[in-house]
């Protein structure tokens, strides 16, 4: 099924390339030039109307909302805006005219979705104060569980976490929450990186300026993000600690990963050391350094991360501030 999904994109993918590439040959070529309107019409067919008709095949009998049908045939207009000389546009004008209500009706869908998230995170908020979580919850209700919206929920996450949400927050509810982000010192790795990245920046900036101004303010982008995304994880390591609930251990680390793992799934679990085997299944969850807590469990499990990516788990590494605790009390959970 993963093979000939896969296929079918790059199939796909090969065509747009393909399609753009000879499009760009045709125009800078001497053949464009003697049959002007011949050719403009028929690029303008190739990209506006075949590469969302392709596009439509690969998703038709999918779980993909034909909603984004409507970005990609804005986008294919965009590039043929890009490629079509200017005294070659006509064609392209009559797209644009019929684009027009298409595009209000994105606007529109857009607010609604918006909106339908809103209340949707605001109602999740009720029962759990996860920002992250009950975003991901909003979302795959709203849009469904794909890629794009774990790409969204990791996105807004990361910004809430790195300027919003500072703040106190307390879970709801019975549950037991222990932090793992003290003993390991990710707090000095980040006051460390922080002015090391902004001495570098400003070094950097100065340097490749003399050479390109606008690759000096892509690697001053690029390193801020990356600052920014360290004062996010370490917001969201403080802000998400792992809860042990009444039936099942709430993994969360940072931005990171996060898994719900119910107690008669766990083999067994040891703390102390450094686990020899990690192979198939083996994935250290700590925040930063070794692990002191594995979990094993009886069957794989799907551990999430940001921007959608995913982990078949067996054997799960942690890094816990207060082990010993955390120990006891999850074999008593077991033990029931």
């Amino acid at each position: 099924m993963n093979a000939t999904k896969n296929r079918l994109h790059f199939l796909f993918l090969t065509a747009v390339i393909s399609i753009l590439g000879v499009s760009y040959f045709i125009i800078s070529s001497g053949f464009y030039v003697s049959n002007r309107s011949v050719f403009s019409l028929a690029i303008t067919v190739d990209i506006c109307l075949l590469i969302p008709a392709l596009y439509f095949f690969l998703i038709r009998k999918r779980k993909v909302s034909k909603i984004t049908l409507i970005p990609v045939i804005i986008l294919s207009y965009t590039l043929a805006s890009f490629l079509l000389p200017a005294d070659g546009q006509s064609y392209l004008k009559i797209i644009k005219f019929l684009l027009a209500p298409l595009e209000l009706l994105a606007v529109g869908y857009l607010i609604y979705k918006v909106r339908k998230v809103t209340l949707e995170h605001r109602s999740n908020a009720r029962n759990s104060k996860d920002f992250m979580v009950n975003l991901r919850k909003s979302l795959y209700t709203t849009f469904g569980e794909n890629k794009a919206a774990d790409i969204m929920a990791t996105e807004v996450s990361f910004f809430y976490y790195a300027f919003f949400g500072w703040g106190k927050t307390k879970e709801m509810g019975n549950e037991q929450a222990f932090t793992y982000h003290k003993t390991c010192g990710y707090s000095w790795v980040v006051g460390v990186f922080f002015f090391l990245i902004l001495l570098e920046t400003f070094s950097l900036h100065l340097l490749i300026s003399q050479w390109s101004i606008t690759a000096a303010w892509i690697l001053s982008a690029l390193s801020v993000y990356s600052l920014v995304f360290l004062f996010a994880d370490f917001n969201a390591a403080k802000k998400r600690p792992i809860l042990v609930l009444e039936d099942h251990l709430n993994i969360r680390i940072g931005l990171r990963w996060w898994v719900n793992i119910p107690f008669d799934q766990i083999l067994y679990i040891e703390k102390g050391y450094a686990w020899k085997d990690k192979k198939e299944g083996y994935v250290n969850a700590s925040l930063m350094g070794s692990e002191n807590i594995m979990i094993i469990l009886k069957e794989p499990m799907k551990m999430k991360g940001f921007y959608g990516i995913s982990k078949n788990v067996t054997k799960l590494a942690l890094s816990i501030d207060n082990k010993d605790e955390f120990y006891t009390l999850i074999q008593k959970k077991m033990e029931k």
